[in-house]
């Protein structure tokens, strides 16, 4: 007998998700919650007839999912959006004793705040653009800093903004605008209670993922992240990215383990915290 899965989300990252799990023999009926058109429609394809439903829960809403994992007899609860997880749905779930597919929302502290990741980073000598973090009252600090960099900088809102919380900067104006923008005009709410301002990196991106279960990792295929179709565009960066897998170039560095240097050096520091990491991570 396979499982009954909850698929918590509404993107498409969860379109994508839905459509592999389906995939997968141990899969007996997906439920999405709140989901989307997309994922409905992956129902109606040959073979998947009452396998797949919509609940009209929302992502945030941590003890109405508990609750429909309870009533629906779930046995795997598969998390997208990272804001359930700073929420505390995988805390919920093991509460529960759900099975559950993500980190906890102390682990899951490395996407919520990048001044958190940032400073792991650092104290566990992973290569990383050099970076200050700021608040409201330090406006004069952040245009200190921005003032010593030799080059541009990025201004990043500290938490969640779905993607949309950087800020490209193409002059030293430019970058001190962004942080006023965020810190006193408050254009990301919470999110941009600090800002994270890093001395912008010009070159090709890589982005590798792993996943974990919070004593070991394996990485899946790598991945090019761009953002940009053309170096004339500026400004704050676009949520859509273009994913182009297996490129030349990267084919010939790619390691070819789950002991890439990066993860050996942030690893052991991690899984050995308070909020040790299981799910997907992601490096790039």
């Amino acid at each position: 007998m396979g499982y009954r899965i909850l698929l918590v989300g509404s993107g498409g990252r969860e379109h994508a998700l839905a459509w592999k799990l389906l995939q997968s023999p141990l899969c007996d009926y997906l439920i999405a919650a709140p989901g989307n058109p997309g994922i409905e429609a992956l129902g109606r394809a040959e073979g998947m007839a009452g396998k797949v439903a919509l609940a009209n829960v929302g992502a945030e809403a941590i003890a109405e999912l508990v609750a429909l994992a309870k009533a629906e007899s779930i046995d795997l609860v598969v998390c997208g959006p990272e804001v359930s997880l700073m929420a505390g749905l995988g805390d919920a779930c093991a509460l529960a004793r759900i099975r559950f597919f993500g980190p906890s929302r102390a682990a899951a502290k490395i996407e919520g705040s990048k001044e958190f990741a940032k400073d792991l980073m650092k104290q566990a000598g992973v290569p990383t653009a050099a970076y200050g973090s700021f608040s409201a009252t330090e406006l004069a600090a952040a245009d200190a800093f921005i003032d010593a960099q030799p080059g541009d900088v990025v201004v990043k809102a500290n938490g969640l903004c779905a993607g949309k919380g950087v800020v490209v900067a193409s002059s030293h104006a430019e970058a001190k605008q962004a942080v006023r923008a965020m810190l006193v005009e408050h254009a990301f709410g919470a999110a941009g209670a600090r800002v994270v301002i890093e001395e912008r990196l010009v070159g090709r991106e890589v982005s590798m993922m792993a996943l974990c279960d919070g004593t070991r990792f394996v990485l899946l295929a790598s991945a090019r992240i761009t953002r940009r179709f053309s170096m004339a565009i500026v400004g704050p960066t676009p949520a859509a990215w273009v994913l182009i897998r297996r490129r030349r170039w990267w084919t010939r560095y790619r390691p070819k383990t789950s002991h890439a240097p990066s993860s050996r050096r942030w690893w052991p520091r991690w899984r050995t915290g308070a909020g040790r990491f299981a799910g997907c991570s992601t490096a790039g």
